[in-house]
């Protein structure tokens, strides 16, 4: 086969993939039932859809709870339901985990691909591995892949309801939030000094914390964000945490840190013009000194060219001299020819002999003069080497100090920006998790971690259970927080095993001795929020940022390995 018909078969297998995907679309969407199911199934169904069509806008941070058992999802603004509708979960050997989740990313047109590029309209994910909410059939039993398939038009009108963050339940049976008062609960830094509001307005709508009682939220529509009457939690315990600063005295601190930050950048950006300015100067200096380098060397070159000049001429002054002599005055007293004017001819041989003696010796001084002027020269250009030298040092140091500026500067400008952003985020909400099994609070912002720090927990051993408290707005005064809770049951499998050898088990069944027992506690909510010491620096810290929409959650495991980048606490009570 070729590689182009081979090309044409993949083209052609996704069209057909996508075409059936259209046709899936657009026959759910007409109301073309790709299911089994009566009537009054349809019927009953309608009118779920036609009461989610018909809810405003949530009040509340929305939270979505999925019943495995009952193949049901429920949608709540705070604590009363808004809209349900059946699914469809995870079939056998796919089971959708139970948890709880966040959705972390909304696509409308979406598209599988771990199973043949299946159509996922209105794809809501809540874990990077695949599991998501998206509309699909409903057979009336599970049987995805571990999705939660929701009627077409639900998922539709959710889809356009939901917000990338809002949490989501899926538990293995019913759940449903209750209001909650505690003072173990964070509460949030005061707006001023000064108390304001009237908290007796609270008494209808939560009873005391302790008797493990719940607040009456079946009643009213409440409006729980913008300040409506609710807990004064506070109130109810001793050991109720009291903040030592208030938001206006966070935010003039964090004011006067964005102030600190940019004075920083000033005398950053100051202290690498300074830099940068000596640099540019040793940069010329030493660029003046190598052309004075350069005029220096020009100047000896003369002098070099003569002193040259000068000693081959005295080399074949000398040569001359040499040789005259040798011709002139012969070894072994070997007397001159007679013949003629001897006296005359021996005044010219000593009068040439004077003349190439004399030559020698002008020679020699010339030698002398220009070697000395050489050495004038050299003394100069060795002393110019020594500033170019010692200006190549400074630029060398400027340069330093102007990278070293240049990084304090944008490690200042980072900084800031850091700062800003950290600003920008504390309009968000924060998820808190307490972990039985780590004994640690983990606090997250915004998809990104923010702090974590070790907590106290009584009796370590025995199980809280997994409860889920959301703030739903500040009381009258904003000096606390009406706090919601969804508890959910555990997993099928428990937690905490007996990691004892199968050895060591049988050998204390063998001397009868009976396993340690766990404490006998209720694993409710305000049970368990209990047996957890805060201290008092942390919650400082976590009042701070606790806002309405913020999150606290316990439960006896770990957070899931779904918990990352770009992710809010993910707890998988069973996988």
């Amino acid at each position: 086969m070729c590689g182009l018909q081979l090309v044409e078969i993949v083209v052609r297998h996704h069209v057909q993939a996508r075409v059936r995907a259209v046709s899936f679309l657009l026959a759910t969407a007409l109301g073309l039932s790709l299911s089994s199911g009566s009537a009054v199934a349809r019927s009953d169904r309608d009118e779920r859809l036609k009461q989610l069509l018909s809810i405003a806008r949530p009040t509340t941070p929305l939270k979505l709870i999925v019943s495995i058992r009952r193949q049901h999802l429920s949608v709540w603004d705070g604590v009363k339901k808004i809209a349900e509708a059946p699914i469809s979960s995870g079939m056998r050997g796919h089971e959708t985990p139970t948890g709880v989740f966040s959705i972390l990313e909304k696509n409308k047109v979406h598209f599988s691909n771990l199973y043949n590029n299946a159509p996922m309209p209105f794809m809501q994910r809540l874990t990077w591995s695949g599991v998501a909410l998206h509309a699909g059939a409903l057979p009336g039993y599970p049987a995805s892949h571990g999705c939660i398939r929701l009627p077409f038009s639900f998922a539709k009108q959710l889809f356009d309801l939901t917000r990338v963050g809002a949490r989501v339940v899926v538990a293995r049976d019913d759940a449903e939030p209750r209001m909650i008062a505690h003072s173990r609960l964070p509460v949030p830094l005061p707006p001023s000094a000064t108390p304001s509001g009237d908290v007796t307005a609270a008494a209808p709508y939560v009873t005391s914390v302790a008797n493990g009682t719940v607040a009456d939220a079946g009643s009213g529509n409440l409006d729980l964000l913008f300040s409506v009457p609710a807990t004064v939690a506070g109130h109810a315990a001793p050991d109720a945490f009291t903040p030592q600063r208030t938001r206006a005295s966070v935010a003039a601190a964090r004011a006067a840190m964005l102030a600190g930050h940019a004075d920083a950048i000033r005398k950053a950006e100051l202290q690498r013009d300074y830099d940068e300015a000596r640099a540019k100067d040793a940069a010329f200096d030493l660029r003046d000194a190598l052309e004075m380098v350069d005029t220096a060397r020009d100047e000896m070159r003369p002098f070099e060219v003569a002193l040259q000049s000068a000693l081959r001429g005295k080399a074949s002054a000398q040569a001359q001299l040499a040789a005259f002599i040798a011709r002139n005055r012969q070894a072994g007293g070997v007397p001159f020819d007679t013949g003629g004017d001897i006296e005359g001819k021996l005044a010219a041989l000593g009068s040439e002999e004077d003349r190439l003696e004399g030559l020698v010796h002008s020679l020699l001084f010339e030698i002398e003069d220009l070697e000395l002027e050489l050495a004038d020269h050299r003394g100069s250009l060795d002393r110019l080497l020594e500033t170019v030298a010692n200006f190549d040092n400074q630029r060398r140091e400027a340069q330093q100090s102007l990278a070293r500026s240049s990084e304090a500067l944008r490690q200042a400008q980072l900084a800031k920006t850091s700062a800003e952003r950290a600003m920008q985020r504390q309009n968000l909400p924060i998820t808190m998790f307490v972990s039985r099994k780590t004994g640690k609070l983990l606090v997250r912002q915004g998809a990104e971690p923010l702090f974590d720090a070790a907590v106290k927990i009584d009796n370590p051993d025995a199980p809280f259970g997994t409860h889920v408290f959301t703030a739903l707005g500040y009381t009258a005064g904003e000096r606390e927080l009406n706090w919601s809770v969804v508890s959910v049951a555990a997993g099928a499998k428990e937690p905490d095993r007996d990691t004892k050898p199968a050895r060591l088990r049988s050998r204390e069944a063998a001397v009868d001795v009976a396993p340690a027992a766990r404490p006998n506690i209720p694993q409710t909510a305000s049970a368990s929020l209990d047996r957890i010491r805060i201290s008092d620096d942390v919650l400082e810290r976590l009042a701070e940022y606790v806002k309405p929409g913020s999150t606290f959650m316990i439960s006896d495991v770990d957070v899931s390995h779904e918990t990352g980048k770009g992710t809010d606490v993910v707890l998988l009570t069973r996988q």
